[in-house]
């Protein structure tokens, strides 16, 4: 059979938040595609049966599911490892997961959410990718952050997603500069609002 340009077999894809919601959705659209899934959860919230029966209904592989603190360097590390153990090297970074705590107008913003928002849901697609070059030595080959269209349009209570969103898309945009010469693809995706359970006070 000739390989197609969306013929991903044998090669391995990470989403962080993978379990659900739009991680779960690109975790299908990769696995369909061939590649190896490993998804990411922090609470091991996720139905890991329905999570198998719907890549198991999309013919895809079956995944593997891990558990990390996307704001736990030692949790990153661990991911990658475990990566490392089958795979030369990471093929497509997703990075999906925000965590941000709602506001409720200006007197409920403070520093330290702020602060906290961006690091679970901002500094992961840089974290994520220099621990993958750690591991394996090499950065991935597609690097995806999601975003939203919240940097642009106002949501109630949006605030910090909003910001985090925007700070992530500055870095990718200045990541691609960065890895010019590397054989590495960062982009963007935006979505529309879309409300998880990770929306949550942290």
């Amino acid at each position: 059979m000739t390989p197609t340009k969306n013929d991903l077999t044998g090669k391995a894809a990470l989403i962080t938040g993978g379990t659900m919601g739009i991680g779960l959705a690109c975790g299908l659209a990769l696995g369909g595609a061939g590649a190896s899934v490993y998804l990411t959860n922090r609470w091991g919230s996720a139905d890991e049966g329905e999570v198998m029966d719907a890549f198991a209904r999309a013919g895809a592989p079956v995944p593997v599911i891990l558990e990390a603190d996307i704001a736990h360097a030692g949790d990153t590390n661990k991911v990658m490892a475990r990566i490392a153990e089958q795979h030369d090297a990471l093929e497509v970074f997703v990075s999906n997961v925000c965590v941000v705590q709602p506001t409720a107008g200006i007197e409920s913003y403070n520093r330290r959410a702020m602060n906290k928002s961006l690091e679970m849901s901002a500094w992961p697609l840089v974290s994520y990718t220099k621990a993958a070059h750690k591991a394996m030595g090499s950065y991935p080959r597609y690097v995806v952050g999601i975003s939203s269209d919240g940097p642009d349009v106002y949501y109630e209570r949006y605030e910090y997603v909003a910001l985090a969103k925007t700070v992530m898309e500055v870095l990718g945009r200045y990541m691609s500069a960065h890895l010019a010469d590397e054989p590495v693809n960062v982009n963007m995706v935006r979505t529309r609002n879309v409300l998880t359970q990770s929306c949550l006070t942290i």
